[in-house]
């Protein structure tokens, strides 16, 4: 009944060949004429003899993904079919041949990987309260102790099972050859040696992340803080002023992107339709070859606006950082400003010797949490780009990248690495950004 009543409004064609060659589906003597559109309904059983599938497997679906890459290059005209797939054709190959070499590798033992994660978080808790064991302590303080215990059980246990244990298991898993469907099967180091010397996507995304976190992250904050210094003035409707910049970092992401798409879009997007019309801006991109011969502009995919459009996009979200920096400007005392003005200091001075110092806590804070965020970015480049990256690998991101090992193609072993090298890249990074710690002016604190 449901496959007739589809049938009958036109909307699916039954699923039951015997139904698909009778009415409603295929117009009859007694099928009205509204229902009689499209006639060549028949068409589909007709044409059912010469349909041929495309191949599939479990080894397709990557290799396609690499093989396509170049594809919307070749729509848009900028390369030709036989040199795009040209060069994507012996990558596609060469990550087919590593791949077949991956079939024989043996079964993994979980009973092993078991006593190691058990070793590993054995280790975490010795760490932890090793120098607690054998102090001598009043009956008081074990009594603290046990309370102190039972109100941090309930984080304990969600630190334990959310977080540390997924950790543990990623680090297991990331030496194997693993699916989640089929038995896994031992690799050893052989994931980090694909992502560091045969997977030529690994570092073309390593290359676009950085390039990503070092021109968005100074320049938001460099955004964050101007329109900080802009707001932190006394000025009637001020108040108003500061919640209409500060509402976007409150947008759903998702919603942002979708926005931010309709505004990018090569054909009538307002982003496009402003360039085009204002003089010296459409030959300058015109001049660039940026601009197809109508003056349109496809933002999102052209190799050479895609990523600097989103990095753009990301400007949206400044609001949080400049909240924090006001918060921080507004905390400097005025008395410092006076004094620095009696002695012959102008604006820049002023800004330089007297701001900047005063707020340096807070900008160490916005660029370091800036860069973290910025090297986990991931939403917006997944909603623009459907997950491709493209075009051609041009917006690949690094979270971007493991997420499609782990959930288009089913590597989990291999996502678990790369989300690895991801910690170790953010820790490293982290480290060397506290390094600058020592030129941050802390209120009180004697050097």
């Amino acid at each position: 009944p449901g496959m007739k009543a589809m049938a009958e409004a036109g909307i699916a064609q039954p699923a039951i060949r015997k139904l698909a060659l009778q009415e409603p589906w295929i117009p009859g003597p007694n099928t009205p004429a509204e229902q009689q559109v499209p006639h060549n309904r028949i068409i589909t059983d007709l044409a059912e003899p010469h349909v041929v599938f495309a191949p599939s497997g479990p080894l397709f679906k990557e290799v396609n993904d690499i093989v396509r890459q170049p594809e919307t290059l070749v729509y848009q005209g900028d390369q030709t079919a036989k040199a795009a797939f040209g060069k994507s054709q012996p990558i596609g190959q060469q990550r087919l041949d590593t791949l077949r070499k991956e079939l024989d590798l043996p079964p993994f033992n979980w009973g092993a990987a078991a006593l190691v994660g058990a070793a590993l978080v054995m280790g975490i808790l010795a760490w932890v309260f090793g120098p607690e064991i054998g102090k001598k302590r009043t009956f008081r303080e074990k009594r603290e102790a046990r309370t102190a215990f039972a109100f941090l059980a309930p984080w304990l246990i969600g630190l334990v099972g959310l977080t540390a244990g997924p950790m543990i298991l990623s680090l297991i898993m990331s030496f194997s050859d693993w699916d989640i469907i089929t038995p896994a099967r031992w690799r050893g180091l052989g994931n980090y040696n694909e992502a560091f010397a045969v997977d030529p996507v690994f570092w073309k995304s390593i290359s676009v992340t950085l390039l990503y976190v070092f021109v968005s992250v100074p320049l938001g904050v460099m955004f964050s803080l101007a329109l900080a210094l802009l707001l932190n003035t006394k000025v009637r409707g001020i108040a108003l002023w500061r919640t209409c910049f500060y509402i976007p970092a409150l947008a759903s992401p998702v919603a942002a992107t979708l926005v931010w798409q309709k505004i990018m879009q090569p054909e009538g997007g307002m982003l496009g339709t402003i360039v085009q019309h204002t003089p010296g801006v459409n030959s300058l991109f015109a001049g660039l070859k940026l601009a197809d011969s109508n003056g349109a502009i496809n933002w999102l995919g052209n190799e050479s606006t895609a990523l600097p459009s989103i990095i753009f996009m990301g400007l949206f979200g400044a609001g949080a950082g400049m909240l924090i920096l006001l918060a921080s400007l507004q905390g400097v005392p005025q008395f410092y400003y006076e004094a620095a003005t009696l002695d012959g200091a102008g604006p820049w001075r002023r800004f330089r010797n007297v701001t900047v110092p005063l707020i340096s806590p807070a900008l160490f804070f916005t660029l370091i949490t800036g860069f973290i965020g910025a090297f986990q970015a991931f939403t917006q480049v997944y909603i623009l780009t459907t997950g491709a990256g493209g075009p051609n690998n041009a917006t690949m991101l690094f979270m971007l990248n493991a997420y499609n090992a782990m959930f288009r193609t089913l590597r989990a072993g291999y996502a678990s690495a790369l989300a690895w090298v991801l910690f170790l890249m953010i820790l490293v990074f982290t480290v060397l950004q506290m390094q600058g710690n020592k030129f941050v002016h802390y209120e009180g604190e004697t050097r």
